[in-house]
């Protein structure tokens, strides 16, 4: 509503939060510690964020594009998948899989073990990130005990 007073700006006023709106332009990607490449946006590092983070991923082609399992310490998770098709595996033994492609939103809770795959032997399946960590890859736990090729053979190829 505008001409109204909003409810926030006390918060603003008392200094619990920097009043400044900042633009961040990646240009090179980082290898994550998920071993995928990623532009790492919005995060601790880069703004006076405190809750949220938020990159673009890249999950390239092939097996050997794909994540490492992992799962994040008590943080949420949102993708939406902007190129590609993907399958994600998740669960305590990566028994569950989930297809998505380009225009799907997904939401992965904390502590839940997933490993994703471009479905494409030619072509990634890019996905823009946002998490409730500012700290991306500090709360980022890697299970490589479920590495163990258990997710391969269940990939629907498309090419």
């Amino acid at each position: 509503m505008c001409g109204t007073t909003a409810s926030w700006i006390p918060l603003a006023e008392e200094g619990k939060w920097e009043r400044v709106v900042t633009a961040v332009r990646v240009k090179d990607t980082d290898r994550i510690k998920q071993n995928i490449d990623a532009y790492q946006g919005i995060n601790e590092n880069t703004v006076a964020t405190r809750q949220i983070c938020m990159l673009v991923t890249i999950c390239g082609p092939g097996l050997d594009g794909a994540t490492t399992t992992h799962y994040h310490l008590d943080h949420e998770t949102a993708l939406y998948c902007t190129e590609g098709k993907a399958v994600m595996f998740w669960g305590d033994e990566l028994e569950v899989m989930l297809e998505v492609e380009a225009g799907d939103f997904v939401y992965i809770p904390p502590f839940t073990p997933h490993k994703t795959f471009s479905r494409s032997r030619t072509e990634g399946a890019t996905f823009v990130v946002a998490r409730t960590d500012p700290l991306e890859q500090e709360r980022v736990v890697t299970t490589p005990e479920l590495d163990d090729g258990r997710c391969e053979s269940r990939i629907a190829w498309i090419d």
